[in-house]
C-alpha cells in the first residue's frame, strides 16, 4: 500500500492575444483567447480596471473576445469540468508623455516668452514596473523575487494576494536583475511576472518560472524628446516657437490679446491645445440717451468697456444678449428695470448697473354707480397700482384737500373726477356717484310763517331729483298754504321719494300761520296832577306810584296779602280777525338773588305778597309777563316794577282845619296812598254817621263841615282785611 497527494491548483493561466499590445489614449485594442484553447472554455468572464489600475471594457467580440482601452485586466474561464483559469494582463499605452499644463492668465504686461516643457517620447529617467501574478487566492506563499539595481539597491518582493504591483525609479544606464526563490510548496506553474522596463512599451511576460535569475537587462530609459508640430491657431500677430517640432518649446506672444496654441504629438496624432490670455483687469460704465421709455419704447444701454486684452466676456442681465456692447430693452408694462453688465476676464472682473423706467400714459376708469342703503362707493381708478402714478382727487369740480392716494371712497352723491399723471402724460376720470342714504329730515318739527301775507310757503330742504307728494296731494317742490286753512294750527306729514325710488319717507311738522301776539298790559302808568299813577281799566283802579330805595323809577306797591291784578289783554291773529289770547304765556319776578316763576301761568296774573319769600321785599324787583306764540318763541313782553312792602300807616288823632296855616288840614293818613278800595266810616260824639267812602284816598280826605270840632270816631277796612279803629280831634282856632 502507497500514500501519495493530488495537488490541484485552484486556477491555471490561459493564454490571451492582444492585437495591438499597446494603444494610443482614447483608442482600443482587441484581446482574444488563444483560438485552440477557447475548446477546452466553456464560460468567459472579462473585469476591467482590475486591482484599481484602468481599463475599460468597450465591447464583446463573442465570448472569447473583447475590446478594451488602455490599462489592466483579468479574464476568468470555466473549463467543461468546471475548472477555471485567470490571466492578468496589461494594455499599454504608447505615444509621448505631455505633462498636463495649466496656463494662467497673463496680467502684469506681455511676457517675453511662455516656456513648454517635461515632454519626451522616451524619458531619460523612468519607473521599473513589476507584476506579481498567481491563480492562487493565497497569492507567492513563500516564493519570492529579489530586485537588483546596479548591483547595489536590493529589494524582496513577495505577494499574498492574486496580484501585486510594485514600481521602482530607474535612469538611462541603469543594470537591472531579477532573481525567482522557489518554494517547494507552491507550484510554479500558478505564477507569472510582468516586467515594464522604463515604460509599457518595453514589456517583458514571464509565465515558466524556475529558480535563479528570471530577468536581466538594461534600463530602457532614454532621453529622447517628444516630437510633434507646434501651431498657433489665433491671437494678434507677430508670434513665434522657439521649436515648432518637439513639445520643450518657448512661444512668444508680441501683445495683448488671446492666443490658442497646440501641439499635435507625432505618434498617436493627439493635440494638445493651450490658451493663452494676456490682459489687465477691466472696468465699464453703462449709458443711456434717455432712462425714461413711455408707451413701449425701445431705448439702447451703452456698455463702454475697457479690455486691453479683448478676452473679457460681456454677460447682461436679462433680456439682454450676451456678448454684445449695446442692447434694447423695451417693456410691456410700467416698471422700473435694472439694466446691469458683469464684464470678467482672466485677470478680474467688473461691473456696473443703469436704471430704467418704463411708463405708460395713464388711462384711468371710474364706472357711475348708486347705492340705495348708503354707506360708501369705493373708486379705484387703475389697477394694477404702480408707484410711478399721481392722483388727483375732486368732487363737484372742486378739489378733494389731501386726496392723492390710489383709491378714494365716496359717501356722498356726486361727480368724483381723478386726473391721474405720470412723467410720459396724464388723462382724466369722472363718475357719477348717487349715494341714498339717510337724509337729514326735509322739515322742521314745527314750519312757522309770520309774514303776514294771507299764505304760507313750505319749502322742504331736499336734494336735486327727490320728489314730494303733499297732504292735499300736490307734487310740487313748493307748498302753498293759505292762512286759516284746515291744514293750519295742525301737524302736516309730507312723503319724499329719492330719485332712484329707492325708498319713500315720511316727515312730519306742525304748520303754524300767523303773526306775534299783541299785549295792552295793565296796569299802565299815567299822570294824575302830575302823579305818576298806575291804573287799571277793567276794572277801574288807580294806585299812586312810589320810588325804591335805590331810586329807579317809579314802582308799584304790593301791601301785604293785597291782591294786584296783572293783564297783558294778549291777542293773537287767526287768519281773519284779531282774537284774545295767545297760544302760551309765562310770568315771573326777578329777585335780587333769584328767580321765580308762576305756575299755570294765563293771560292775567294776580300777585299777592304771600307768593313772594322774603328775600323779595323791601326793594325794586321786575314782574314780568309774556306772551307766547310760535311766531314769538321769546315772548312779547310787559316789565313792571314792583316793590313789596309791609305798608305800615301812620293815621292822625287830631287834624286842625283852618287854623290859621295850611298843615294838617283834613284826615290825612300816612301811607294810605298805595292803597285802594279802602272803606272808611266816620261817627260824631253821638254815634252818628258823618262820613262814608269806599275807596278813601289821601287826595279826597274827610274834612269837617266849617265850625264843626270835637272828637270823631272812625273805622278803616284795607283791601287786605285789616281793620283799623280809633278818634281823631278836630281843632280849630277861634
Amino acid at each position: 500500500e502507497e500514500e501519495f497527494y493530488i495537488d490541484q491548483s485552484p486556477y491555471f493561466l490561459p493564454d490571451v492575444v492582444v492585437d495591438p499590445p499597446a494603444v494610443c489614449p482614447g483608442q482600443t485594442t482587441l484581446v482574444v483567447v488563444d483560438s485552440l484553447e477557447q475548446l477546452e472554455y466553456t464560460e468567459y468572464q472579462w473585469d476591467a480596471d482590475w486591482n484599481g489600475l484602468g481599463g475599460e471594457v468597450v465591447s464583446y467580440v463573442g465570448d472569447a473576445g473583447a475590446e478594451l482601452t488602455a490599462g489592466t485586466y483579468r479574464v476568468l474561464v470555466t473549463d467543461e469540468d468546471g475548472c477555471q483559469g485567470q490571466r492578468v494582463f496589461i494594455v499599454e499605452t504608447i505615444g509621448s508623455y505631455i505633462p498636463e499644463v495649466t496656463l494662467d492668465p497673463y496680467c502684469d504686461g506681455i511676457p517675453e516668452s511662455i516656456v513648454f516643457e517635461g515632454g519626451y517620447s522616451s524619458p531619460q529617467e523612468g519607473a521599473l514596473l513589476v507584476y506579481m501574478s498567481s491563480n492562487e487566492e493565497s497569492g507567492w506563499g513563500g516564493s519570492y523575487l529579489e530586485v537588483i539595481i546596479n548591483g547595489e539597491d536590493n529589494y524582496i518582493l513577495s505577494s499574498s494576494s492574486g496580484f501585486q504591483q510594485f514600481d521602482f525609479d530607474i535612469a538611462a544606464g541603469d543594470d537591472i536583475e531579477i532573481i525567482f526563490y522557489e518554494d517547494a510548496s507552491v507550484d510554479s506553474d500558478v505564477l507569472s511576472v510582468s516586467v515594464y522596463n522604463c515604460g509599457f512599451l518595453n514589456a517583458t511576460q514571464i509565465s515558466d518560472l524556475s529558480a535563479g535569475t528570471i530577468f536581466t537587462s538594461a534600463s530602457e530609459c532614454e532621453a529622447s524628446p517628444a516630437t510633434g508640430t507646434w501651431e498657433c491657431l489665433s491671437g494678434p500677430v507677430p508670434w513665434s516657437f522657439s521649436n515648432v517640432n518637439e513639445y520643450d518649446t518657448e512661444f512668444s506672444p508680441s501683445s495683448y490679446g488671446l492666443y490658442e496654441i497646440c501641439f499635435t504629438e507625432e505618434t498617436c496624432e493627439t493635440d494638445y491645445c493651450y490658451d493663452i490670455e494676456i490682459t489687465e483687469e477691466p472696468s465699464v460704465t453703462l449709458t443711456v440717451l434717455d432712462d425714461l421709455l413711455c408707451n413701449g419704447e425701445s431705448e439702447t444701454v451703452f456698455a463702454e468697456v475697457e479690455d486691453i486684452g479683448g478676452t473679457a466676456e460681456l454677460n447682461w442681465s436679462a433680456p439682454g444678449e450676451d456678448g454684445v456692447a449695446t442692447n434694447d430693452y423695451s417693456f410691456s408694462n410700467t416698471t422700473t428695470y435694472n439694466a446691469s453688465i458683469i464684464v470678467t476676464n482672466g485677470c478680474g472682473s467688473a461691473s456696473a448697473t443703469i436704471p430704467l423706467y418704463s411708463q405708460y400714459t395713464p388711462e384711468p376708469s371710474l364706472e357711475d354707480q348708486s347705492l340705495c342703503e348708503g354707506g360708501g362707493v369705493y373708486l379705484d381708478p387703475t389697477s394694477p397700482d404702480t408707484d410711478d402714478l399721481n392722483f388727483e382727487w375732486s368732487v363737484d369740480g372742486d378739489l378733494i384737500p389731501g386726496e392723492i392716494a390710489e383709491e378714494y371712497t365716496a359717501v356722498s352723491t356726486g361727480e368724483y373726477c381723478v386726473e391721474v399723471s405720470n412723467q410720459c402724460g396724464s388723462a382724466e376720470a369722472c363718475a357719477n356717484i348717487t349715494i341714498v342714504g339717510d337724509i337729514p329730515p326735509p322739515l322742521e318739527s314745527m314750519t312757522i310763517d309770520c309774514l303776514g301775507d294771507g299764505f304760507a310757503s313750505v319749502v322742504p330742504e331736499l336734494p336735486e331729483g327727490y320728489t314730494v307728494v303733499w297732504p292735499d296731494g300736490s307734487t310740487d317742490l313748493t307748498w302753498q298754504v293759505d292762512d286759516a286753512s284746515i291744514y293750519d294750527g295742525t301737524e302736516i306729514c309730507l312723503d319724499y321719494t329719492d330719485p332712484f325710488e329707492c325708498e319713500t319717507n315720511t316727515v312730519c311738522s306742525y304748520l303754524y300761520i300767523g303773526l306775534p301776539p299783541t299785549i295792552q298790559p295793565e296796569p299802565f302808568l299815567i299822570d294824575v296832577n302830575g302823579i305818576d299813577t298806575w291804573q287799571w281799566l277793567t276794572p277801574p283802579r288807580l294806585i299812586e306810584a312810589t320810588q325804591a330805595g335805590n331810586n329807579d323809577g317809579p314802582h308799584l306797591t304790593l301791601c301785604p296779602e293785597v291782591e294786584y291784578e296783572f293783564d297783558l289783554n294778549a291777542q293773537t291773529w287767526d287768519g281773519a280777525d284779531w282774537i284774545d289770547g295767545a297760544g302760551e304765556y309765562e310770568w315771573w319776578v326777578e329777585c335780587e338773588d333769584t328767580t321765580i316763576y308762576f305756575g299755570d301761568p294765563t293771560d292775567a296774573m294776580t300777585v299777592i305778597s304771600s307768593m313772594l319769600n322774603q328775600n323779595c321785599w323791601e326793594y325794586g324787583i321786575s314782574l314780568v309777563g309774556s306772551a307766547i306764540n310760535p311766531c314769538a318763541v321769546g315772548g312779547v313782553r310787559e316789565e313792571w316794577n314792583v316793590i313789596v312792602d309791609y305798608c305800615e300807616l301812620v293815621i292822625p288823632n287830631v287834624f286842625t282845619p283852618e287854623y290859621g296855616d295850611a298843615m294838617n288840614e283834613d284826615f290825612h293818613i300816612e301811607g294810605l296812598e298805595v292803597y285802594d278800595n279802602v272803606r272808611m266810616r266816620i261817627y260824631n260824639r253821638w254815634g252818628q254817621l258823618v262820613y262814608t267812602a269806599d275807596d278813601y284816598r289821601n287826595d279826597e280826605a274827610w274834612r269837617p263841615n266849617d265850625g264843626e270840632t270835637g272828637t270823631y270816631w272812625y273805622t278803616m277796612s284795607l283791601p287786605n282785611g285789616f281793620d283799623y279803629n280809633g278818634h281823631v280831634t278836630i281843632l280849630r282856632d277861634n
